[in-house]
């Protein structure tokens, strides 16, 4: 199976549990799926990646913010992944999420620039 169909599989899956009535089990789940494609697949490719990143990161679909700031969290974990090198594409966007409306978007992008981003800064 290509990687493309993988992850299209996963932002279809995100989307229908994005319905379901249990939120964080629901994140829970699509953010194991995302790393289960991202580390166990040989032809992910962040290089081609990171352009859909830039592309739907300005969007304002709470669904949308919440699958983009997975997939930045789940990517920043993967050892042979630097995030950081990427950071130009995205930065933005997530600034934009800290004055979203919804507190699980902020909350996430939060974590994300205040915890990961700087923690990462000291180790380069």
């Amino acid at each position: 199976m290509s990687c493309a169909c993988l992850v299209v599989g996963a932002i279809l899956f995100a989307f229908s549990l994005a319905h379901a009535r249990s939120h964080t089990h629901a994140r829970t789940r699509t953010r194991r799926l995302v790393k289960d494609i991202v580390t166990e697949t040989e032809t992910f490719n962040v290089e081609t990646f990171i352009p859909l990143l830039q592309k739907y990161i300005r969007r304002t679909n709470p669904y949308i913010r919440q699958l983009l700031v997975g997939w930045i969290t789940v990517l920043d974990g993967v050892p042979d992944i630097c995030m950081v090198d990427w950071l130009p594409d995205f930065l933005e966007g997530l600034f934009n999420m800290l004055s979203d409306g919804n507190r699980e978007i902020r909350q996430a992008a939060d974590r994300w620039v205040g915890g990961a981003f700087f923690c990462s800064l000291f180790f380069l």
